[in-house]
């Protein structure tokens, strides 16, 4: 067997070309020699500085790969994702249109992105401030509340507003999370849920554009006509 010569040895045809590493390193060594040389420090940061730009840019890159890579594998081997949106609050059995959509208790409706591994909110970094989006899911999605279903299952229930009728939920559809809390704004319903399938509806939050979040739901619930709200308390 024939060992290679190393890059740093001499001699003609047996070197390999130097790796990049090493072309790093022997360029930074020249770079110092002549720093130390001389008292220009102005000039020879001014030369030199879209080099160490490279070098900074590259290394950052390379750290995020590194820190992104384990999570995508994970979701490409067991299907899982490991943040989840989520609703922080129940809402009604009964919503009437034209009223603004509120948690049980009469709040807005709170909604967070958590790490569903360890199980605590995302406060921090580019995740917790995401845009979600509120849509209006099928109330039969999901019957068992459980967390398997995948995007394109979630995206099959989202509900289309009925022909020749008024989008199904007008308002402030888009949450901005800030440290991945977020509240849905002035929303209501247009259109009642009898002529679904299920005749019930929930609410769900996705992110656009983002498989490695799994989408949020609410409980199902009915909506009614505003014209039956009184009726329906006395």
């Amino acid at each position: 067997m024939v060992l290679k010569r190393s890059a740093g040895e001499g001699g003609e045809g047996g070197s390999e070309l130097p790796t990049r590493e090493f072309k790093r390193q022997h360029f930074l060594a020249t770079l110092f020699g002549e720093l130390e040389n001389s008292q220009a420090v102005e000039e020879f940061v001014h030369k030199f500085e879209p080099f160490f730009r490279n070098v900074v840019r590259e290394e950052i890159e390379r750290a995020i790969q590194s820190f992104l890579r384990p999570s995508q594998n994970q979701i490409e081997s067991s299907g899982s994702r490991t943040w989840q949106l989520c609703f922080d609050c129940e809402l009604p059995g009964t919503i009437f249109t034209g009223n603004r959509i509120l948690s049980e208790g009469g709040r807005p409706i709170k909604i967070v992105l958590y790490d569903s591994g360890s199980k605590t909110i995302i406060t921090s970094g580019p995740l917790s401030s995401l845009k979600v989006n509120v849509v209006v899911l099928d109330g039969d999605f999901n019957p068992d509340d459980q967390n398997n279903w995948t995007e394109k299952e979630f995206v099959s229930k989202i509900v289309p507003n009925r022909e020749g009728k008024r989008p199904l939920v007008t308002g402030e559809l888009a949450v901005h999370l800030k440290e991945g809390v977020g509240y849905i704004g002035e929303a209501n319903f247009t259109d009642n849920s009898s002529w679904s399938r299920s005749g019930r509806f929930r609410l769900g939050l996705k992110v656009k554009n983002n498989s490695t979040i799994r989408e949020g739901i609410s409980k199902a619930f009915k909506v009614k006509d505003h014209r039956g709200e009184c009726k329906y308390f006395f």
